[in-house]
């Protein structure tokens, strides 16, 4: 094993440590893990009183017992047990039961129930200062402070992906690839456009490019296909850790487009993206992103990454790499079973006005 596989395992390793023990440890998926609910308790004094763990001071007569931690009063609760958003006392009275959330950026905030039933942040479900966008979605005051709203704001990231994506797996890098980032209406379109998921923030668009031409006896038509152009849209006011997620899955497509080109199965292609998505944000520092992938009931995003991700656990890289390439059809193949779909509108009207046979050449697809 080179020192690139070697680096490749690791990481799946570090995710299999975190997804098997929030598996094995709650059994919960990810939405239940983070909304957790705690309750307060109270003991008689002991022998040996304990001292408060926020003001120091000995424990006087009935003190609480919250998160395997001693408070002498419910002052000292509210200094380190407090909602994020309305500021409210935690773990005694009406909120003996509140919620635990972890924001964009990893930190665990606390709510209420009364605050837990109000809308959350989109992108990460946080109640504290949320606001509307102007596309109508909510966004927290951290999501909001991250967000990616022009395009040479997301070309860092971009490039930081790829960086990652290169030394962690070897993908090849694609210096030129065009990068726009969308309002919230335009991008959907292009969403609906090309049938991808609602809730996607980046997409990555392929399409195969040549010319055709005829030949002198006017009966056979040459189409030749010699390049693969690729894209990335991003949704506009999107947080920054999302958008390196969503980019990390979508360049994964793009490798896999010009190493194997075409799944019938989607499940395969997307678990495979989810995958890699899943260990760039944990290399990124955000593995929430990755264990919300662990409950999601999605057949296709959610079952193929419970698909792919324990084969790349188990069985390693190169076993991965030779199912994708059992289960996907190679461009030459797709183009030629594919080619009245593949060509304008006006041409295909011609081959099959003039019932010509096209002869297919095939020039090579550059790796980036």
């Amino acid at each position: 094993m080179n020192f690139q596989r070697m680096r490749t395992v690791s990481c799946f390793v570090m995710i299999a440590g975190l997804i098997c023990g929030v598996w094995g440890h709650l059994g919960l998926g990810a939405q239940e893990v983070s909304e957790k609910p705690s309750a307060v308790s109270e003991v008689s004094p002991k022998t040996q009183i304990p001292y408060c763990s926020v003001c120091g001071k000995r424990c006087t007569g009935r003190y609480s017992v919250l998160r395997n931690a001693n408070f002498c009063s419910a002052e000292c609760i509210g200094k380190k047990f407090s909602c994020a958003s309305c500021g409210v006392t935690l773990g005694v009275g009406e909120n003996a039961a509140f919620s635990t959330l972890k924001d964009i950026q990893e930190k665990e905030l606390l709510f209420c129930g009364t605050c837990m039933e109000k809308p959350g942040c989109t992108f990460c479900g946080s109640r504290k200062e949320t606001a509307l966008l102007p596309d109508k979605r909510t966004a927290c005051a951290t999501c909001r402070s991250l967000a990616v709203f022009k395009t040479e704001d997301a070309r860092p990231i971009l490039e930081s992906v790829q960086k990652m994506l290169a030394e962690r797996f070897g993908f090849p890098v694609n210096p030129s690839i065009p990068l726009k980032v969308l309002p919230y209406e335009e991008f959907h379109q292009h969403r609906k456009d090309h049938s991808s998921r609602s809730d996607a923030l980046a997409l990555h668009l392929t399409e195969i490019s040549g010319h055709t031409w005829l030949s002198d006896d006017g009966k056979t038509l040459y189409v030749e296909m010699n390049s693969l152009d690729s894209g990335m849209l991003v949704l506009e006011g999107a947080p920054g850790p999302l958008v390196f997620d969503a980019i990390a899955h979508e360049l994964t497509h793009e490798f896999l487009r010009r190493k194997f080109y075409h799944f019938a199965d989607a499940k395969i292609e997307e678990g495979f993206c989810e995958s890699i998505a899943a260990a760039c944000s944990i290399f990124n520092g955000h593995p929430t992103l990755a264990l919300r992938r662990i409950g999601n009931p999605d057949p296709v995003y959610g079952d193929g990454f419970r698909l792919i991700y324990p084969m790349l656990q188990d069985q390693g890289w190169e076993a991965v790499m030779e199912f994708l390439g059992k289960n996907s059809q190679p461009m030459k193949e797709y183009v030629r079973e594919h080619i009245h779909e593949m060509l304008d509108s006006e041409t295909a009207e011609f081959i099959r006005k003039n019932k010509l046979r096209p002869k297919l050449k095939f020039g090579k697809i550059p790796k980036h």
